[in-house]
């Protein structure tokens, strides 16, 4: 499916049914694929990790977000109350705020709902500029400790094709963004060592095979 990333993981498939099924009638293209393996229900359980994911353009994400946000505000007064964001503090329910790609879209509408009702009314500008904060906290690069990196040359010296893997995964490594755009996942320091240390894995790769070569040549001569 070229072209096409995972806008939403499900562990249900009616629920990836009806959001699809929502999106579809309001002209967004997208299709849910199963990629849970027969291996995860043997050996982890079904409740593993969501195998349902709806997929989608990266240029429908935003719009997509809208048509959901505005479904749920306009079925919101049919919430149970006993919904489980009832029992949260303020504190606990500006996190979901704060932090809406770690829940879900009805859970970021339901926690200002609540927050309103308990008489602290978040305004549009406020959710828009929270949102923005955790955009950039989010694009920005990851760090990592200083034994990731020794574990990288430790690889590279003596296991060179899994520290060749390694290095180009630290170089290359992206992550996505609730817009579905893509970032660089390590800032630029990790990401030279990742250079090197790939350039290390292959030269010791290269060498190796030369070495054994060498070896042949010399056996089959004496």
């Amino acid at each position: 499916m070229a072209g096409y990333e995972v806008f939403h993981s499900f562990y249900s498939e009616e629920d990836a049914l009806a959001m699809q099924k929502l999106l579809s009638e309001k002209g967004i293209t997208c299709k849910v694929e199963k990629s849970k393996q027969l291996a995860d229900k043997i050996f982890i359980g079904d409740a593993a990790e969501p195998s349902l994911h709806l997929k989608m353009r990266v240029p429908d994400f935003t719009r997509a977000h809208e048509i959901l946000d505005k479904e749920i505000r306009e079925n919101i007064s049919s919430l149970e109350s006993d919904y489980y964001l009832y029992d949260f503090s303020n504190d606990e329910l500006m996190e979901v705020i704060k932090k809406p790609d770690e829940w879900s879209a009805q859970d970021f509408v339901i926690a200002q709902k609540i927050l309103a009702d308990r008489g602290n009314n978040l305004s549009q500008k406020e959710v828009d500029t929270l949102k923005s904060e955790r955009y950039r906290e989010l694009k920005a690069p990851e760090k990592e400790g200083v034994w990731w990196i020794i574990l990288g040359y430790f690889l590279a010296i003596f296991f060179g094709p899994a520290g060749l893997f390694f290095g180009i995964f630290l170089t290359t490594a992206r992550k996505m963004l609730p817009d579905g755009n893509k970032v660089m996942l390590y800032e630029d320091k990790i990401r030279l060592h990742g250079k090197v240390i790939a350039a290390i894995s292959a030269a010791i790769i290269i060498l190796a095979i030369f070495g054994e070569i060498a070896l042949f040549w010399a056996f089959f001569w004496l």
